[in-house]
């Protein structure tokens, strides 16, 4: 089966502050291993947008773009994402026109841009600073991913599906290395291939 998805986001560093609402927009396919288990993965293309005070980002990539004597108070930033996970999804509860499933799996990342806006004292006065970075970085199995969800027929051809998930870092990223956790919902439609 193959399918396209979009959905919503929250992002957050070791549980600070949530900015603004995230974007995911995909696709994906998906093969039947067995009555109940199925192996899945896709495309996605992801926006996720972060907040953290200074002490959780490094400036060690950073520091010689900088001002000198800068201390670094908050960063808000945003970045643009390609990603591809690889999932097992298990449906239970099976019925003619609906069932529940669960999914566990990891995603890999492509991080294309990276655009920060920094709260900053320097000399004592407090600056706002912009950097954005477009020298791309690869992340295999950035993360683990967890979801439940929902899914429908609504007609013969189609299935309607939304899907409750959640992504724990494995690793640090972006210039400031930082653990992104994302929590968020997708919905999406599936056709058969077969």
């Amino acid at each position: 089966y193959v399918g396209v998805v979009t959905g919503t986001q929250i992002n957050h560093i070791e549980g600070q502050a949530i900015n603004k609402l995230g974007i995911d927009v995909g696709a994906t396919i998906g093969y039947r291993l067995s009555k109940n288990i199925s192996l899945e993965t896709g495309l996605f293309y992801s926006q996720k947008h972060y907040y953290t005070s200074g002490e959780h980002f490094s400036m060690a990539k950073v520091a010689n773009t900088m001002p000198a004597n800068m201390q670094l108070i908050s960063v808000n930033g945003t970045s643009n994402i390609l990603e591809i996970p690889l999932t097992i999804k298990y449906d239970f509860n099976l019925k003619n026109k609906s069932n529940y499933f669960a999914t566990a799996g990891m995603s890999s990342y492509l991080l294309t841009k990276e655009s920060n806006d920094y709260l900053a004292l320097v000399n004592g006065v407090k600056q706002h600073l912009v950097g954005t970075y477009t020298n791309g970085s690869n992340y295999f199995n950035a993360t683990i991913n967890l979801s439940i969800g929902y899914e429908h027929k609504l007609f013969k051809k189609a299935t309607f599906k939304i899907e409750p998930y959640i992504q724990i870092p494995l690793k640090q990223m972006g210039v400031g290395a930082m653990p992104i956790s994302s929590a968020g919902v997708h919905f999406g439609i599936y056709f058969p291939l077969h």
